[in-house]
This record gives structure tokens, C-alpha cells and sequence, in this order.
């Protein structure tokens, strides 16, 4: 079950959540989808970026040892979603879900193999943390927190309008450079009243159990990604 929870916080949590603060994606690219559908290929890249962060690092307490395994490992690991790229532009459309799933096993297992448990488990926290209520959505996280078919469905809900918000503003905001000024804070503002909706929605119960996998409150330095 550990390593299901940052699976799914890899291809969902983070990409979705982060997708509000930092706006489209690599190239320019709109986020596509809604939820779970966002970011599939780029959900990785943040937690390895996450992990490569110094205060993340400092905070997990890692030897110079496993910083120097960590950033051989994680250079190889930046190259899979370019890899499945090549794939699409080649004209291999049946890589599904469960290859990509496939893929972020492999990413949690390699990060798995240099973290000791003690820092896995953290490192999850931290993850969770960092992607905010957004991750109750993905499967692992919800099936822990025991969440209703109509808890899931209402939280999907309040993503997509999410999501449709900050999309509008972009385009609202496109080549106006005073307005876009003020696109990141409107939209960490959407994510934020999204996250208090979804949070509404749980029992005390899940409530109860959603901090306990959130760990002790981890403050991330400014200015990093």
C-alpha cells in the first residue's frame, strides 16, 4: 500500500494540483483532462523534482551517499516520459493506463530502493502535503480514507470546475501583461478554495485519517519548484 500511495500521487496528485499554480504544461501545452486524466507524463517529473529539492532532502535526512545514488537514479528516471513520447510520435497508440501505471511503479521502486523506510515514509507525507487535497481523488489515497462513489464523483466535480477556472484565466489574461501579473495568486487561490471543498466533503473520520497521512506540517522553502 505504501508504494500504491505515491504511484498515485505521481500521476495524479501532483500533476493535477500543480498544474493550478504553474499553468499549462511543458511547451506551452494545455493540461488535458480533468483529475486523474492531468498530466500523466509530467506527474512523475515533479516528484523526482520534489525529491531533489535540498529542503526535502535535508528534511528526510539523506547521506551524501543516497543523494549521489538518488541523482543517478533520477536522471534516468527524467528520461521515460520523452521515451513514451517517441513512442506516440511513432504511431503507437496502445500504450494505456496500466503502461503508464507500470511506469510510476518503476519511479516509486527506484526511489524505494535508496530511501530507507523511515524516509520513504516521510517522503510520502511530504508528497501528499505538497500536492494538497487534490490527492484524496487518486485511488490509493481515496480507498484509505474509505471515500464514497459520491464523495469521488462530487470531489471529480469540483476538480473539473477547478481546473475550468484556471484554464479561463489564462485565456482571459493571454498577452495582457498586467493581468498576468496576478494569474498565479488567482490561481493558487482557485486551488486552495477547491481544496477546502473537497476537504468539506469528508467525514471527521476521514478527516481524521487524511492528517494522519499527511504527517507533521513540513513548511517548503520559497522559490523552488
Amino acid at each position: 500500500m505504501k508504494t500504491s500511495i505515491i504511484v498515485t500521487v505521481c500521476a495524479l496528485a501532483l500533476s493535477a494540483s500543480l498544474a493550478v499554480a504553474q499553468g499549462p504544461g511543458p511547451g506551452g501545452q494545455r493540461q488535458r483532462g480533468q483529475g486523474a486524466g492531468m498530466g500523466m507524463g509530467q506527474g512523475p517529473l515533479l516528484a523526482i523534482g520534489l525529491l531533489q529539492r535540498p529542503d526535502v532532502q535535508k528534511e528526510l535526512n539523506l547521506t551524501d551517499e543516497q543523494k549521489q545514488t538518488l541523482a543517478q537514479k533520477l536522471r534516468g528516471l527524467r528520461q521515460q516520459p520523452g521515451q513514451r513520447g517517441e513512442r506516440r510520435e511513432r504511431g503507437d497508440q496502445r500504450r494505456g493506463g496500466g503502461d503508464q501505471r507500470a511506469d510510476q511503479q518503476r519511479i516509486a521502486g527506484a526511489i524505494k530502493e535508496v530511501l530507507n523506510d523511515k524516509q520513504f515514509e516521510r517522503f510520502q507525507q511530504l508528497v501528499l502535503q505538497r500536492a494538497g487535497p487534490s490527492a484524496i481523488a487518486g485511488p490509493d489515497v481515496a480507498k484509505q480514507l474509505s471515500l464514497t462513489e459520491k464523495q469521488q464523483t462530487e470531489i471529480r466535480d469540483i476538480q473539473r470546475a477547478s481546473g475550468e477556472k484556471a484554464r479561463a484565466a489564462m485565456q482571459e489574461a493571454r498577452g495582457d501583461r498586467e493581468a498576468m501579473r496576478g494569474i498565479r495568486e488567482k490561481m493558487q487561490a482557485s486551488r486552495e478554495a477547491a481544496g477546502k471543498q473537497i476537504l468539506g466533503l469528508l467525514t471527521a473520520e476521514q478527516q481524521k485519517k487524511w492528517k494522519s497521512l499527511l504527517g507533521k506540517p513540513f513548511k517548503f522553502e520559497t522559490g523552488r519548484a
